[in-house]
């Protein structure tokens, strides 16, 4: 679904589940796929650094973000950054769960991010544990398109 906001063209994948911090899941089976959205990525602007410490993230268990408002009140994941040329930019879990790995090809090409949003420029992988209490926190892309709208 393509959805016009300004003057950008943003893409929203109609399997994907997106979170108020502008991240979307990509649950398969066991494994949910968590990434920026394509909304995120352009308003960040060319992204020129992902940080994701590769030694220290697999294994580390989150929790999902909690919310006041439209405004994150909860810690972003440890030793994940995003900087563009706009800002820096820390990753929030849109689920509770044990990350598995992390896409450590973004720390070599950035513009993965812009270029790819969800397919190649996915971040992290988790395996959920409260996925039955918290999808439903999520939206998904017609919920996300009518939060999107609400934002302009």
């Amino acid at each position: 679904m393509e959805l016009i906001l300004g003057k950008n063209i943003i893409i929203l994948k109609e399997s994907l589940f997106y979170s108020k911090v502008h991240n979307w899941v990509d649950l398969n089976e066991d494994v949910a796929t968590i990434g920026l959205t394509d909304y995120a990525q352009a308003e960040m602007g060319e992204i020129s650094m992902v940080e994701l410490m590769e030694r220290s993230l697999p294994g580390t268990e989150l929790s999902q973000v909690k919310f006041q408002g439209n405004f994150p009140s909860s810690a972003p994941i440890p030793d994940v950054t995003i900087e563009s040329a706009k800002t820096v930019s820390q990753l929030y879990s849109p689920l509770s769960g044990k990350v598995i790995s992390v896409n450590s090809e973004l720390c070599v090409e950035p513009e993965r991010v812009n270029l790819s949003p969800y397919e190649r420029g996915w971040l992290i992988t988790l395996e959920p544990t409260k996925i039955d209490q918290e999808l439903c926190n999520l939206m998904d892309y017609k919920e996300y398109a009518q939060f999107l709208k609400s934002l302009y």
